[in-house]
């Protein structure tokens, strides 16, 4: 059992070859940490219907000897037998440690627990003052007229005032919520939900599981996951292609059934199903070993490789370092 992030100090190099803005400015930018440069205009908006894959150039720095020699054997094996094709911890931004997902407390109708979420959750980004304040929400909880009194920000003055007439009109506040915000809370819980389908076939159906923590669950990756290829799995949501086995295994579970996703109450989003493949290969997969020009005395490592839309390159690396 281990940890990606303490398993060995990486220094990450990203190309991303293609940005689009909805804007007709010229969008040139250049400066120590990236560089966007301007390519041309398109006749269409842009959709995930036009993306067929994401290129990635990842240099890994500071690696011993033996930390190459690993990364190299776990090269080998996804390029024979791909990884599994978990949502990673970048999708699991919004979730609360102590308190749960907001979209699970939306699906169950859970509105007080869904707006307690939304004010009181501390991210990484918050000031201290920011965390100082959505604790003292948390702690004070239907204390309206106090958590009115510290109110900063303009949601939270309308939130708390709303409250004070209405003490229970929690549903009423949510569904002031942006409708960007609530996909992410929604895709979040989707991620959870399809991680746990994925997670539980793993430990399941293969030997020489490998076990990693994240920040919503474990990421478990098998030795030989060959008996998952080709296989895809529903993302929870309206309308599933196949709502049995595993699918119906983990929402019966977490009592969820296939009914609450289409009694919503807040109607700017949905939770919509789309098949997801269980295990995902690179293709045009290479890589070169030179000496590290950074770190004296160790190697580098320069991956590239092209991954099929939506699926995570820090999961290869994480599946790349687990041998």
């Amino acid at each position: 059992m281990g940890s990606f992030n303490t398993l060995i100090k990486l220094s990450l190099a990203v190309w991303c070859p293609r940005a689009v803005i909805k804007n007709p400015k010229e969008f040139s930018i250049k400066n120590q940490y990236y560089t966007l440069k301007f390519l041309g205009q398109m006749t269409r908006p842009m959709g995930p219907d036009l993306i067929q894959g994401n290129k990635f150039i990842i240099t890994i720095r500071d690696l011993k000897a033996e930390e190459l020699k690993k990364a190299l054997e776990g090269l080998e094996i996804i390029r024979e037998n791909g990884f599994p094709n978990y949502f990673d911890d970048q999708r699991f931004g919004s979730f609360d440690a102590k308190q749960g997902f907001l979209g699970e407390k939306i699906l169950k109708k859970e509105f007080n627990g869904a707006l307690k979420i939304y004010l009181t959750s501390v991210r990484p980004q918050d000031s201290q003052s920011d965390k100082e304040r959505k604790g003292l929400f948390f702690k004070n909880w239907k204390n309206w007229d106090y958590c009115y009194k510290l109110a900063k920000t303009k949601f939270e003055k309308q939130a708390f005032t709303y409250l004070l007439k209405h003490v229970n009109g929690y549903l009423e506040v949510l569904k002031e919520i942006s409708r960007e915000e609530f996909t992410a809370y929604f895709s979040c819980y989707q991620a959870y939900l399809w991680n746990e389908m994925l997670r539980r076939l793993v430990k399941e159906q293969s030997s020489g599981i490998k076990i990693y923590r994240g920040l919503a669950g474990d990421y478990i990756f098998c030795d030989d996951c060959r008996a998952f290829v080709d296989l895809v799995i529903p993302v929870p949501g309206s309308k599933p292609a196949d709502s049995s086995g595993i699918y119906k295994t983990v929402l019966d579970d977490f009592k969820i059934k296939q009914a609450m996703f289409n009694g919503l109450k807040i109607r700017k989003v949905y939770f919509k199903s789309f098949l997801r493949l269980a295990i995902v290969k690179p293709s045009d997969l290479s890589f070169t070993v030179q000496e590290d020009d950074v770190y004296k005395h160790k190697k580098k490592l320069i991956l590239n490789f092209t991954l099929i839309r939506g699926s995570y390159a820090t999961m290869l690396l994480k599946r790349m370092f687990s041998i």
